[in-house]
C-alpha cells in the first residue's frame, strides 16, 4: 500500500500521452458503473478459477497477476504519467456523484498501464484460455471495462492500447514458464 501511494503521487517529470482522439471522445458517465465492475469481475474470476480450474492453471493466473503488478509498478516509477483529460466540471446527471467519486478515489497519476484494463484483460483471457462455460461473456465484460476507462476519462487511448497486450503477453509468459518448470504428466 505504501509503495502504491508513493507511485501514485505527482512528481516531475511527468509524461502526458494524450492523442487528439482522447479529447474528441466524450465523457459517458454510464461507463462509471462498468468501470466499478472490475472488482466483481476479479472476485468472480477468482472463485470460478478455484472451483473449475486445476491448481496449476490457477497458479499460472496468479503468477501472471503478480508479474503484471510488478511490471506496472516498475513502469509507473520509471515513466510517470499524468491524466489531463479529466474534466474539471461536468454535468453527468444522476451519475455525477459516481463519476466524482471515481475521480476522487483514483488519482490522475500513473495512468499507464491502466490497472483496470490489465486486471480485466487477464481475467477475461484466463477464462477464455481455460474454456470456461461463460468465457465469452466474461471476455465481453472485460472488453467493456477496458472501454470504460476511455469513456470515463480515467485513461488515454494509448493506455488501453498498451495495457491489453501487456496483460495477454504476461499471461502467455506465465503459461510458458509454468509448462517449463512444472511439466504435466500426460
Amino acid at each position: 500500500m505504501i509503495i502504491s501511494h508513493k507511485l501514485n503521487s505527482y512528481r516531475f517529470p511527468v509524461y502526458i500521452e494524450a492523442l487528439p482522439i482522447d479529447s474528441i471522445l466524450p465523457l459517458m458517465p454510464v461507463f462509471a458503473i462498468v468501470y466499478f465492475s472490475v472488482c466483481p469481475l476479479f472476485l468472480f474470476t477468482l472463485l470460478l478459477g478455484l472451483w473449475k480450474v486445476d491448481n496449476l492453471k490457477f497458479a499460472e493466473f496468479l503468477f501472471a497477476l503478480v508479474m503484471l503488478l510488478s511490471i506496472s509498478n516498475l513502469i509507473n516509477s520509471l515513466f510517470p504519467t499524468l491524466n489531463v483529460i479529466r474534466p474539471e466540471s461536468f454535468d453527468a446527471g444522476f451519475l455525477s456523484p459516481l463519476v466524482r467519486y471515481l475521480y476522487f478515489i483514483i488519482p490522475p497519476y500513473s495512468t499507464f498501464p491502466s490497472m483496470a484494463c490489465v486486471l480485466a484483460t487477464t481475467c477475461g483471457f484466463f477464462c477464455f484460455r481455460n474454456k470456461m462455460r461463460f468465457s465469452y461473456l466474461i471476455y465481453i465484460w472485460s472488453a467493456l471495462i477496458c472501454i470504460s476507462t476511455i469513456f470515463t476519462k480515467m485513461n488515454y487511448v494509448l493506455d488501453l492500447l498498451g495495457s491489453v497486450p501487456l496483460a495477454i503477453s504476461s499471461y502467455l509468459f506465465a503459461e510458458i514458464a509454468y509448462s517449463k518448470f512444472f511439466p504435466q504428466n500426460s
